[in-house]
């Protein structure tokens, strides 16, 4: 899947219309524009196949897709988002990056707060994954 930013909106595409979430609401798409909440800017976007996380203006960020290794940080593993919900619990972050069903994002102070599958303890919190935003350690 691949997703662009232009002018506070993402739009996604993807090829695989059976496991790929593109965000704009719909099931089983091949691509359109995602559909961000009322009043929603975003100003960066990170996305892997089954799921995509992105930095709102305000520094919030959204995900949607797949939450079985609960990438939308809401403290569940299951579901699927078909357009972006908002990450609770996380102070407002500067910048974001994501692996496989995992995301990270960095405050404006440099604290790293992560979420999702920990594959190969990527995310910096142990070995576990975290299905609700987790701060972490470390430079």
């Amino acid at each position: 899947m691949a997703c662009g930013l232009s002018s506070g909106k993402v739009d996604c595409t993807t090829s695989d219309n059976g496991s790929c979430y593109v965000g704009n609401g719909v099931a089983n798409s091949f691509g359109g524009a995602v559909a961000a909440p009322a009043g929603v800017a975003f100003s960066d976007v990170q996305t892997d196949c089954f799921s995509s996380c992105a930095l709102a203006t305000n520094g919030d960020v959204y995900c949607w897709g797949r939450n079985s290794s609960g990438i939308l940080g809401n403290g569940t593993t299951s579901g699927v988002a078909l357009s972006p919900v908002k990450v609770p619990n996380l102070p407002p972050m500067a910048s974001i990056a994501m692996g496989t069903e995992g995301a990270c994002g960095l405050t404006a102070a440099g604290q790293r707060w992560c979420w999702g599958a920990n594959s190969n303890g990527t995310l910096g919190i142990g070995y576990a994954s975290s299905n609700v935003p987790t701060p972490t350690v470390g430079p």
